[in-house]
């Protein structure tokens, strides 16, 4: 009988009796399995915890020392190991023994002599079975990543953007109210309020709407030779008119010289996100380093501010999307979603980049990008 399954599997096969693992060697490698082999319960263990690169386990009941019984419970009690399929291979035929072996973990049985057609229908069955079991592990975890996706979603449709178009109807109804009694500091400090909720909600949807075309894989990934300093310098004027808002400077260290291979859609977007991230959360007055080296064929980027700082709870879910909101308002009580992050790591990601943050309180943080050459 052929192993259809596109994966080589991996058996190890445990028994004391040579001649044993003699004939089971050859009938699972005409079969296309490879085969491992143990000579008891203790070195079958030892071979396990050592190696999860088995798919499955077969093995002796009657064996010296350690037997099939309590090597069996002892290979489940390992967490690695607890979905590993261990079947018997049995010259008992008698119910009590045959419980037995299920009560102690075996998922089947073979009995001797061996049948070589019932042996390898019992295996590929098994192995069928813990491939399946796999999948659906898989998908449950897409899954839960596809519902924390559409949680979050929600969570920022529901508060996040109506927050700052609450602003700009409250501001405009206002104006209207005040605009007869021509108090015009009144009308220009709504006006700002205005401008600001209306760049929020812009900043916000502009998130939006590049999050969900990653989600649904609409957006191409298309990288090219780039010079960075220009990407750079783009996302520097878009964050400029808010840091000058905070008299805070951004000084520009990248030189002329240095190319990356990326989509420049993509890491303009985590420049400009990474950008206001370091405005949001710096002090008046502070400043902004971007800096950038070539070495070992990869470029390190780098955005340093000295601003408030992350802590250690917070750092740790950043770039996650099944997090909690754990954005804090800004040093002018910017308000967020977080989301900016989440659109820097998933956008690094495919680049088969990284990004990561150093950070302590009250003294800022450095964000840190790694792009391979190619």
């Amino acid at each position: 009988m052929e192993n259809n399954a596109e994966k080589q599997f991996n058996i190890l096969v445990v028994d004391d009796n040579l001649t044993n693992l003699q004939v089971l060697g050859v009938i699972l490698n005409e079969a296309d399995y490879s085969v491992g082999i143990a000579t008891s319960g203790e070195q079958a263990l030892s071979i396990l915890k050592n190696s999860y690169d088995y798919d499955l386990v077969l093995l002796d009941i009657n064996m010296p020392g350690m037997n099939g019984y309590d090597t069996c419970i002892a290979i489940k009690a390992i967490d690695k190991l607890k979905d590993m399929p261990v079947i018997f291979l049995t010259a008992y035929n008698d119910i009590n023994s045959i419980v037995k072996g299920f009560e102690s973990g075996a998922i089947d049985y073979v009995t001797k002599p061996f049948n070589s057609k019932e042996l390898l229908v019992r295996v590929n069955t098994q192995l069928q079975l813990k491939q399946k079991n796999e999948q659906l592990k898989e998908y449950s975890l897409k899954l839960e990543k596809l519902n924390a996706t559409k949680d979050k979603f929600f969570s920022i449709i529901s508060h996040d953007l109506k927050n700052p178009l609450y602003s700009i109807v409250g501001s405009v109804k206002y104006i209207h109210e005040i605009l007869q009694k021509y108090r015009i500091d009144e009308i220009n400090e709504m006006i700002e309020i205005i401008d600001h909720s209306a760049k929020e909600s812009y900043s916000l949807l502009e998130n939006l709407m590049e999050w969900a075309k990653s989600q649904t894989g609409n957006i191409k990934f298309e990288p090219l030779y780039l010079p960075l300093l220009n990407i750079v310098n783009r996302s520097v004027d878009l964050v400029s008119t808010h840091a000058s808002l905070k008299n805070i400077k951004i000084i520009n260290n990248v030189s002329d010289n240095i190319v990356v291979y990326a989509d420049e859609y993509m890491l303009e977007s985590v420049m400009r996100n990474l950008l206001t991230n370091a405005v949001k959360y710096s002090y008046k007055s502070g400043i902004i380093n971007i800096n950038a080296i070539k070495r070992d064929n990869k470029v390190e980027i780098s955005i340093v501010d000295a601003g408030i700082g992350i802590s250690d709870n917070i750092k740790n879910k950043l770039f996650k999307i099944d997090a909690d909101n754990c954005s804090l308002p800004g040093t002018a009580e910017e308000k967020g979603t977080g989301l900016g992050l989440i659109i820097c790591a998933e956008f690094i990601e495919k680049h088969r980049g990284k990004i990561s943050v150093e950070s302590e309180e009250s003294k800022g943080s450095t964000f840190n990008i790694l792009l391979p050459d190619k």
